[in-house]
């Protein structure tokens, strides 16, 4: 059934930064400055 619906289909391939990784970064980052007391994230 999928063949069916997919044989005609246009693949678009999406390069870049993910959302949910960017805010996933972004609470790690804010926890640990919280826990830790580091002013930056570390690298």
């Amino acid at each position: 059934m999928l063949d069916r619906l997919l044989h005609r289909s246009v693949v678009l391939n999406l390069d870049g930064e993910s959302y949910r990784l960017r805010a996933h970064q972004a609470a790690t980052d804010t926890l640990r400055r919280t826990a830790t007391g580091t002013p930056r994230p570390l690298q």
